[in-house]
Order: structure tokens, then C-alpha cells, then sequence
């Protein structure tokens, strides 16, 4: 089975390719583009195969949804990997558990070629949905303690929160998980914007905008 946003497009030798590398594995992304209004950004994850620890360390966005090619049976069979988490709050953070939880069971296969073009800024429901994005991350904290114990990673998500919380006017939200971020990783970039949007010397959605400009994200 292959997922694939409708708002997004998969090269000719996508599934050829994916299907090739995967043998008789269960998972397989590949890299994507970012189109951003006028900007096509690839997005490369370096390797041709993708482990637990690397997805605490990052949320690997190359590892877009609309990559996945996934073995049906499974998806289908819970005691393997299971289906898509219904319970994500509003639907995010569901292609990373899925990931995660896939990756537990044996490296994801990964063909390291932008594949899909991935269209940013046009359909994208959830963009400045913070209290949303807030919720899904926690959720994805209390699911995978792998995050808790990477310093980096734990300090990405800290960092992020900050930043959501910053953007929907929760100060002391904001505050206290910029601390976190910066007791994990002193380096965390996400604490340094979290800290400028509660200075008000920039607000989170102009760095988001400018950011996706470049095919990345907070």
C-alpha cells in the first residue's frame, strides 16, 4: 500500500524504485521536494536506511507520508505494525508514529532520492493550528519515551512547544518549555525563536513563512 496527500506528486519511477530497494521488508519512504510558492527545496535524509534513534533525534520531515510504501499485511496485522493511529490529535504526528513504530521493528528501507514533490503553504489546514500542534506532540512524548531519552530530540520537541505556545499567547507555557529545551540542548535553535516571539522581536508565524521558503519548518 502507498499513501499519497492529493495535493502532492509522485515522480513516474517513484513506486518502481521503492519497490526495488524494500526485498522482503515491510516499510519504504523515500526523499521528497518542497515547493513553496516559487521555491523547489529537495529534502535528503544522508542514508538508505532509517532507525529508531535517528527518528527520536529528528522528525525527519524528508520521511513525508505521502512517501510511504508499506507492505499490506502489515498494515493490516496488528502484532507487525498496525494501522494509522486514530487517536492523534487532529490527525498530526500520525506519519511519525506510524514511523516509529515501524522502525522498532527492523530499519525503515529508505530511497534517498527526491521522489515526490511536496506542495507547502496551499491546502495545509493545520499550519497555525498551534493549540493542535501542541496537543499532537505531547501526545507523541506519551507514546514514544524514546524522545525523552535523547537529549537533542527531546530539546527539538521542547523547543517547539515553546514556540506554539509563544504564537497562541501562552507566556508562561512559552517560558517554561524553553527552559526544558535549553536544560536538554543549550544549542536548541527552536528555544533562541521561542525566546525572540516572547520579546516580541519577531512573531512565529513570519519565521514559519520564511522558513518554508527554504522547505523547512519549526
Amino acid at each position: 500500500m502507498a499513501f499519497c496527500d492529493d495535493d502532492d506528486q509522485w515522480a513516474p519511477d517513484k513506486l518502481s524504485r521503492q519497490v526495488a530497494a524494500l526485498g522482503d521488508g515491510d516499510f519504504a519512504t523515500c526523499a521528497i521536494e518542497v515547493e513553496y510558492r516559487d521555491r523547489r527545496t529537495p529534502r535528503l535524509a544522508g542514508c538508505d536506511r532509517v532507525t529508531v534513534e535517528q527518528l527520536a533525534r529528528s522528525r525527519m520531515a524528508m520521511l513525508h507520508s505521502s512517501s510511504f510504501l508499506i507492505r499490506r499485511t502489515a498494515l493490516t496485522d496488528s502484532s507487525r505494525l498496525g494501522l494509522v493511529a486514530e487517536d492523534a490529535p487532529g490527525s498530526q504526528n500520525e506519519d511519525w508514529d506510524l514511523l516509529f513504530r515501524a522502525a522498532r521493528r527492523a530499519p525503515i528501507v529508505h530511497v534517498d532520492q527526491p521522489l515526490v514533490r511536496v506542495l507547502w503553504g496551499r491546502t495545509s489546514h493545520y499550519a497555525y493550528e498551534y493549540a493542535t500542534k501542541i496537543s499532537s506532540l505531547r501526545w507523541m512524548m506519551a507514546r514514544h519515551p524514546e524522545i525523552h531519552g535523547c537529549p537533542p530530540g527531546a530539546a527539538r520537541v521542547y523547543g517547539q512547544l515553546a514556540c506554539w505556545s509563544a504564537a497562541s499567547g501562552n507566556r508562561a507555557d512559552a517560558w517554561r518549555w524553553t527552559r526544558e529545551a535549553v536544560r536538554a540542548n543549550w544549542k536548541e535553535p527552536r528555544a533562541a525563536i521561542a525566546l525572540a516571539a516572547l520579546s516580541r522581536t519577531v512573531r512565529v508565524d513570519q519565521v514559519l513563512s520564511a522558513l518554508h521558503r527554504r522547505g523547512r519548518g519549526i
